[in-house]
């Protein structure tokens, strides 16, 4: 076998990855930007990573390729040039919220939305219906793909921490029991499992509902049959224990869930 297992080439706005399918039994692969876990993928021939993902500092792309008899190799890909963008002028605080109005599926801005709760400066967690359904992801990425967001703070910075140190650990222990084959958490808004359940069911906003109610000792109010991003945005348009740090003009909703 002459041909390596994944090549790279840097362009303007992709990194577009070409992956060896035809010598090599490659069953799946999972993506790093430097140490942070971005997903798992089936294999494509042709896969292209946007730039801007790398507009957090992040230096390299590394590619794990898991072969169909548990071998793993992994290839590092090097960022190799700065590219000056506008940042956001706003600050991030570790427990800050992000509720977006729009999608990434097609669906119309207004219906069901997205959220995502602050780690670090530049890093989001969030539940996601995709695999891996609990996960860190870029937060340039999330605001490129959700600009239609407002952005809620804890008026007490230690909550936020606190929230913010559960997601953490439940990030890890989704990573963990889903390698070791243990039970967690599917993506699902079934109104049967209660939302203080853990490992039941997640979806996004109830990420956000567990990190308050058991990191940080605080509920955040829902009197809905499922605590969707509409229904979080409501509840904490009307927490007084949080500020409103930002909001897009053309953020709004147009149904909830009762």
């Amino acid at each position: 076998m002459n041909r390596p297992i994944v090549l790279g080439l840097q362009g303007e706005n992709y990194i577009t990855l070409t992956f060896n399918l035809v010598d090599i039994p490659l069953q799946y692969f999972e993506l790093y930007l430097d140490r942070t876990y971005i997903g798992s993928y089936l294999p494509v021939p042709v896969l292209q990573i946007p730039t801007t993902w790398f507009n957090s500092g992040h230096k390299s792309l590394n590619i794990v390729s898991i072969f169909l008899d548990g071998g793993r190799v992994r290839t590092s890909l090097f960022y190799n040039h700065h590219i000056q963008t506008e940042r956001d002028p706003r600050d991030f605080q570790p427990g800050d919220i992000l509720v977006a109005s729009d999608n990434t599926n097609g669906l119309q801005p207004g219906y069901m939305g997205h959220s995502a709760l602050i780690i670090d400066k530049n890093t989001i967690a969030e539940a996601v219906m995709t695999d891996p359904q609990v996960r860190f992801y870029p937060l340039e990425h999330f605001l490129s793909e959700h600009p239609r967001h407002v952005q809620y703070r804890p008026k007490d910075p230690n909550l936020g921490h606190k929230a913010r140190n559960y997601a953490y650990q439940y990030v890890l222990q989704y990573q963990k029991n889903k390698n070791s084959g243990k039970e967690y958490p599917e993506f699902s808004f079934l109104p049967d499992v209660p939302l203080n359940d853990q490992w039941g069911s997640i979806y996004c906003s109830k990420l956000i509902w567990l990190s308050y109610y058991y990191g940080a000792g605080l509920t955040l109010e829902n009197d809905f049959i499922v605590f969707a991003p509409l229904n979080l945005s409501s509840s904490l348009e009307n927490d007084n224990r949080f500020q409103l740090v930002y909001k897009h003009p053309d953020f709004h909703f147009f149904i909830e869930f009762h």
